[in-house]
Formats: structure tokens, sequence, C-alpha cells
């Protein structure tokens, strides 16, 4: 039913450096409309999405577009199977009244990163 409520877009990026150990350093994505991130708007652009700290499951993101906005979200570990077939980085947004807010990251080795309350108000 979430799929029914929900318009997921998701967006290829290229993949930037992810470490051996499972775990994400920085990934750069393109978004061709503006998304909102723990309430700060970033325009349509390239962006960057880099892990700052990483505990007990939880992992801190921060979210930079290049043209100077930034934002930082929590986000727990998803591991297995990802939902695409791709060996590229793929970013999920979740859209809510016509604003789109960031969802989930998926790597390439297959480990993603669901943003929590990725909800758009």
């Amino acid at each position: 039913m979430r799929t029914l409520r929900t318009m997921c877009v998701v967006l290829l990026g290229a993949c930037g450096a992810a470490s051996a150990h499972n775990s994400m350093d920085m990934v750069k994505f393109h978004c061709s409309s503006a998304i909102t991130i723990a309430g700060v708007e970033l325009p349509a652009g390239d962006n960057t999405i880099q892990m700052l700290d990483s505990g007990r499951g939880n992992v801190v993101l921060l979210v930079r577009s290049e043209s100077g906005p930034q934002a930082i979200v929590l986000a727990n570990r998803l591991n297995g199977a990802a939902p695409h077939r791709s060996d590229k980085v793929q970013v999920t947004l979740q859209r809510r009244g016509g604003v789109y807010g960031l969802d989930q990251i998926w790597l390439s080795n297959r480990d993603g990163f669901q943003v929590l309350n990725a909800s758009v108000e």
C-alpha cells in the first residue's frame, strides 16, 4: 500500500568512493528537480552525499548541493538485496504534495541507507 501512496523517482548517480568495508565515503548524483531534505531545499543540479558518522546501525549523512545549500540527515543501514540490478549508485526520492524528499540511497555493492523522517512537510 505504501507504494500506492508514494511516488518514488529513481535517479542514477555516478559512484563516488566506496570503501571495501561496505560503507560509503561519498557519492555524487544529479537531480533534475529541487529536493527538500530536513527542511532545506536543494536546487536541481549536482549533489553529493557524504557519511559523517556511523554508529550502531544509524548513519549521519551530509547532503550537499553544488550550488551551496546542505542538510544533515540520519539514516539506517539497509543490508541485503537492493531493489535494482544495477552496478551504479541509485538515489530514491519520495514525492508528497508536489515536493521531492530523499528516501533511500543504494550503493553499487548492494548496501543501502533508509533516510529517517524522509517525509516532506
